[in-house]
C-alpha cells in the first residue's frame, strides 16, 4: 500500500527486512491478506484522527537493523 507516495509491505517478523514472499499462494489468499491490510489501516485512521503508525527498518553496518517510526497522516 502507498501512504503519502511511500510504498508499505507486510514483512515477517522472520525476515524484517524482506518483503513477504509466499511462492505459490494461491490469488485469492494474497487478495484477501491485502484486504485485512488496508481494514486495519482503516481503522487505525478512525481510531487516530486520520493519522497511523508506520515504520521503517534500516539495515546498519553489523548485519542488524533498526526501526524507524514515523506517525504519518
Amino acid at each position: 500500500m502507498y501512504v503519502n507516495g511511500q510504498p508499505y509491505v507486510m514483512r515477517s517478523l522472520q525476515g524484517p527486512l524482506k518483503n513477504l514472499e509466499l511462492t505459490g499462494i494461491e490469488r485469492d489468499r494474497v487478495e484477501q491478506m491485502e484486504f485485512v491490510m488496508k481494514k486495519d489501516l482503516l481503522a487505525e485512521l478512525m481510531q487516530y484522527g486520520g493519522r497511523c503508525l508506520l515504520h521503517e527498518e534500516q539495515a546498519t553496518e553489523n548485519g542488524g537493523y533498526t526501526i524507524v517510526v514515523g506517525v504519518h497522516f
